[in-house]
């Protein structure tokens, strides 16, 4: 009987706390690449790819974290939808299936991210946020860096985290 009351106290209690959070909630999606190396024909280190692009998510990820303005949705529940939906189409160019995760996830806003890297030189990161509710465009925003290594992409993807936070809270402050 103990442990009984003791599991429904705990789920109230988590139940409370998640009802209590007023921040407006945020599903950060995986980062994406658009490779134009692979269009060229040219080799392609996919594995090292798929690295940056952790690694770009979870500095986005931890800077939204650091800042608190947003709840920051665990889109783990929607894992495997994310991962067939990927299978045909880029999350950046869907045409609202990205909004249809964060319904899924039960989020207010999507950021969707991705790279476009012309050569080991030139690449860009950028991050789109829509608001689910009615599908409505926030903001794009677009970082160049120079040069495919973690250093380069860590800068890029902490400057872009910075300005979207900011215009992020810019243009939701009045909701």
């Amino acid at each position: 009987m103990k442990k009984i009351l003791f599991f429904l106290v705990t789920v109230f209690v988590l139940a409370s706390a998640q009802a209590q959070d007023s921040r407006p909630s945020l599903l950060i999606l995986d980062f994406e690449i658009e490779d134009d190396n692979l269009a060229q024909g040219a080799p392609v280190d996919v594995s090292e790819n798929e690295r940056r692009l952790r690694l770009a998510h979870s500095v986005m990820l931890e800077a939204f974290q650091q800042d608190g303005t947003y709840q920051i949705i665990d889109k783990s529940a929607i894992d495997a939808t994310i991962h067939a939906l990927r299978q045909s189409q880029a999350l950046h160019t869907c045409n609202g299936c990205e909004l249809d995760l964060a319904r899924q996830a039960g989020a207010d806003y999507v950021l969707v991210g991705w790279v476009q890297k012309v050569s080991n030189l030139i690449l860009n990161v950028n991050a789109g946020v829509r608001e689910v509710q009615n599908g409505r465009e926030i903001l794009t925003r677009s970082v160049d860096m120079r040069g495919n290594t973690d250093p380069s992409w860590q800068r890029a993807v902490t400057r872009l985290a910075r300005d979207v936070i900011a215009r992020l809270k810019e243009k939701t402050s009045t909701r």
